[in-house]
């Protein structure tokens, strides 16, 4: 486990990464830039797509309150995944659930 602490940086955007966390107390800002993509809590993942695509991070995660968060290796996040569908299937919600936000701005300055 990571102890979060208001204001500490978690994951750097553009490092490499193996690791990913499941937070369990507190929340995060994902950034990148100076742009905030979003905030995160309890049962969110974040730094997977490093751990899933083999690339860098692709925003900054910075601990907006206090808190705790699991940290799994590469292997330990795929064991995870596998041991325990209900979790896959949170992580797979989460990542659909960006992609969609994701679309919604993209096509919001679309709109009539």
């Amino acid at each position: 486990y990571v102890t979060l602490r208001a204001g500490d940086v978690v994951i750097r955007e553009n490092e490499p990464g193996d690791t990913a966390y499941v937070i369990e107390a507190g929340e995060v800002e994902v950034r990148r830039g100076d742009l905030v993509l979003g905030r995160l809590g309890p049962g969110q993942w974040f730094g997977e797509m490093s751990v899933l695509l083999g690339e860098p991070r692709s925003a900054t995660i910075v601990a907006i309150t206090d808190g705790r968060a699991r940290r799994l290796t590469r292997e330990a996040f795929e064991q995870a995944l596998a041991d325990d569908p209900a979790h896959a299937l949170a992580l797979m919600r989460q990542l659909a659930a960006r992609l969609r936000e994701t679309d919604r701005r993209l096509a919001a300055p679309l709109a009539p």
